[in-house]
């Protein structure tokens, strides 16, 4: 994306300073057209705009071009720019970026960009809807609000050739890229695809039910939170695996005691009264009271 101090006629040249910068070291590119971060940047979503862009692009490269587009901007508006940088040498479109759209977050600042969980039904809204238009016509690569392995599998199904995140590692840390793809192979067996091919765009075109845009926000755990959450988890483990004991009986035989069992959500039952036992003889055998 351009720098904020850069006006907006001379944009294009400044893309095309940048993008020359890059080319013998990156193996795609995307024009951010619409971070939420830069005063006036998603002015630059238009169509003579985009085409001028792109064409500035594919005159130094044959590497692949993406252009990366808000979810907030009219349906019919989106479609016209990601036409438009389709028709002069765009590869594909990421959707989406962040969003201003503040209502989808609880208390939130109304400065920058609503990113994760929040946004995760209006992202696979918008998605696809793309989908339903260029799925087959260009790549869609999908990002914003993909915070599981069924959410990253859901957009697959709709037409994504590729998944972008950043919220979710920051909160879930470099173990979440390889949690996404374990439990999308998971996924995958369970419908019975042999490979990912077999998944991409199979729930393209479909009818879909609209989601609800609003979504619980997600706070990030305090260490008091984790401390406790850890605790507790602790307890419950040992409580489920704890070992049964075996206790003597009567007769010498044993029994096995559920060490889970409380004694003290168990009530008491008050004793029977004992039958009193003839004397024994001399001779009998010892029993092993309990």
């Amino acid at each position: 994306g351009k720098n904020k101090v850069i006006t907006q006629s001379d944009s294009v040249k400044n893309y095309e300073n940048a993008f020359k910068e890059c080319i013998e070291v990156a193996d795609y590119f995307v024009f951010n057209v619409s971070s939420p971060n830069t005063p006036n940047l998603r002015d630059l979503q238009n169509v003579e705009f985009i085409a001028n862009l792109f064409k500035m692009a594919r005159d130094y490269t044959n590497k692949p071009l993406y252009v990366k587009i808000s979810p907030d901007m009219p349906r019919d508006d989106m479609f016209e720019v990601i036409e438009s940088a389709r028709k002069s040498g765009a590869s594909g479109v990421i959707a989406t970026n962040t969003s201003v759209d503040y209502s989808l977050l609880p208390n939130a600042k109304e400065s920058g960009g609503i990113s994760g969980r929040a946004i995760a039904g209006l992202c696979n809204d918008v998605f696809a809807d793309i989908a339903r238009e260029f799925f087959g016509k260009m790549t869609l690569i999908a990002s914003g609000g993909i915070y599981d392995a069924n959410e990253a599998y859901a957009r697959l199904r709709m037409g994504a050739s590729l998944l972008q995140v950043y919220t979710g590692l920051i909160y879930q840390g470099p173990s979440f890229a390889k949690e996404l793809n374990d439990g999308i192979l998971t996924l995958m067996q369970n419908d019975g695809f042999s490979h990912i091919s077999e998944v991409i765009g199979v729930d393209a075109g479909k009818p879909r039910a609209k989601t609800s845009a609003r979504k619980p926000s997600v706070k990030k755990p305090t260490d008091s939170n984790l401390a406790t959450t850890a605790h507790t988890t602790t307890k419950r483990a040992v409580s489920r695996r704890a070992p049964s004991k075996k206790t003597a009986t009567k007769g010498g035989m044993s029994k096995r005691v559920d060490s889970q069992t409380s004694t003290k959500s168990t009530p008491k039952v008050a004793p029977k009264p004992r039958t009193p036992r003839a004397k024994k003889s001399a001779h009998s055998k010892p029993t092993n009271e309990a």
